[in-house]
């Protein structure tokens, strides 16, 4: 049996792996250059504040949306219980709306407005059912409840309203085809 000469094999390998001369003009253990422009805002997560969980009924399945950007259905669109997680675009999006709706007290009496539009070409996938979500003390408070075309709030700041419904109508569709994107039957 032939022996191997492990120390230079180490040798070999220390120096495939080692730091390396690239032209850069920087030595060896020098730290790399800052980067001019910071990170955008949008690469980090924004927070949930006074809340926990919104839940809507709608699509003909229960959606779940919690803190960490995280979603599960009852039924997507193949008509099973799905799992998945919102972009960070639409996450964002969706805290800073739900931050600003649920700042203030609810008014007294709803208004309605107009429910978005479903996606191209198809009846449903729509945000057309009730939003409810849990705050931080526990309770509950209604965010959207559709009646025909419309869907009625009390969220006093009509702006974050009108943002977070067509958000909501996002995560609808999210959560209809995760897990199935091809629609009923392909699952």
């Amino acid at each position: 049996m032939r022996r191997i000469n492990l120390t230079g094999l180490l040798l070999v390998l220390v120096s495939a792996c080692g730091p390396s001369n690239d032209g850069s003009g920087q030595s060896a253990g020098a730290s790399a250059p800052e980067p001019e422009v910071p990170p955008s805002t949008e690469t980090r997560a924004r927070y949930a504040e006074g809340w926990q969980e919104i839940e809507m009924i709608a699509n003909f399945a229960k959606t779940k949306v919690g803190v960490a950007g995280h979603f599960v259905t009852g039924r997507n669109a193949c008509g099973k219980e799905a799992y998945g997680a919102l972009e960070l675009a639409k996450w964002n999006a969706l805290v800073e709306s739900t931050n600003l709706a649920i700042k203030d007290e609810p008014l007294a009496e709803e208004y309605c407005i107009k429910l978005p539009e479903g996606v191209p070409g198809e009846r449903y996938r729509v945000m057309d059912g009730i939003a409810e979500i849990k705050l931080d003390n526990g309770s509950k408070r209604t965010l959207f409840d559709t009646k025909g075309n419309e869907t009625c709030t009390k969220i006093p700041n009509r702006e974050a309203a009108n943002q977070l419904i067509t958000l909501l109508h996002a995560v609808v569709v999210a959560a209809d085809i995760e897990d199935c994107p091809n629609g009923w039957g392909s699952g």
